[in-house]
């Protein structure tokens, strides 16, 4: 087994090192995508790549358990690259949220305040038709005389 293990260079704590590296990067993109979801983005397209990062670690592990090292470097180096392009997606997604949500708060203001001078429009020219047709009424009231 260690003459295996000299032929292709990886080492018990080569291994260890990459399988370490790889989980630390899971748990970060996790993290980020987390907070992406909370600022109100769709994440599940990051959520499937973050499964297939989990399962190249779980090979990864599971090849390093079995002694076959140069299998459980490139799994976990799979996985490091994975969670870390999922990260910087997740990150720049975040980072659009509130531009998208500050124009649609600012369409929803300038909705609100369309309405509300649409409103006061309307009600000041009823206003102002009531007096007009009332006063019309009364100049034109024929008088009664008994």
């Amino acid at each position: 087994m260690w003459g295996l293990c000299a032929v292709h260079g990886e080492s018990n704590s080569e291994v260890t090192t990459a399988i370490a590296d790889a989980n630390r990067a899971l748990q970060v993109s996790f993290v980020a995508v987390a907070n992406a979801e909370s600022a109100g983005v769709n994440v599940s397209g990051l959520l499937n790549r973050l499964n297939e990062a989990g399962a190249n670690l779980a090979l990864g592990e599971a090849a390093m358990d079995s002694g076959n090292y140069s299998e459980a470097i490139g799994r976990a180096n799979i996985c490091t690259e994975i969670a870390g392009n999922v990260s910087e997606d997740a990150a720049a997604l975040k980072n659009e949220a509130p531009g998208w949500f500050a124009s649609f708060l600012s369409a929803y203001e300038v909705g609100l305040l369309g309405g509300g001078v649409f409103f006061a429009v309307l009600l000041l020219t009823w206003v102002w038709f009531k007096r007009y047709y009332t006063r019309k009424l009364t100049v034109s009231a024929p008088e009664v005389n008994s």
